[in-house]
């Protein structure tokens, strides 16, 4: 089998929408004040000790949830194009086109493609 290629999808986890129960960071006091610098109308929101709460609409790399909202966001996209998991491996997804056999393999945000 031999390797056609490899994509790094950058940014992957941040292009990716946040789903189910709201997550929040709470933001420290030098990121409040760059914040506030940038978005003046949402200093009300500042606590009393100088944090700012802020709901994700995106993933962030560490959230529990990031990677599995990635790779379901991947594979939707995948499988509108024809692609099909394979029944052995959830991160393998094929398309046979002309009795073409592609593979698709996927890691975190890497495709790797055979």
């Amino acid at each position: 089998m031999t390797q056609i290629g490899k994509i790094d999808v950058k940014g992957a986890i941040i292009q990716t929408e946040m789903e189910g129960p709201p997550v929040y960071v709470r933001c420290d006091k030098n990121l409040t004040k760059l914040i506030i610098q940038v978005l003046p109308a949402i200093k009300k929101y500042v606590t009393a000790t100088g944090t700012l709460y802020c709901r994700l609409l995106k993933a962030l790399y560490g959230c529990i949830q990031a990677s599995i909202l990635w790779y379901n966001k991947l594979t939707k996209v995948l499988r509108e194009l024809g692609y099909e998991h394979s029944p052995t491996d959830p991160c393998i997804m094929r398309k046979i086109v002309d009795g073409n056999v592609y593979l698709l393999v996927i890691y975190v945000h890497a495709i790797l493609i055979l």
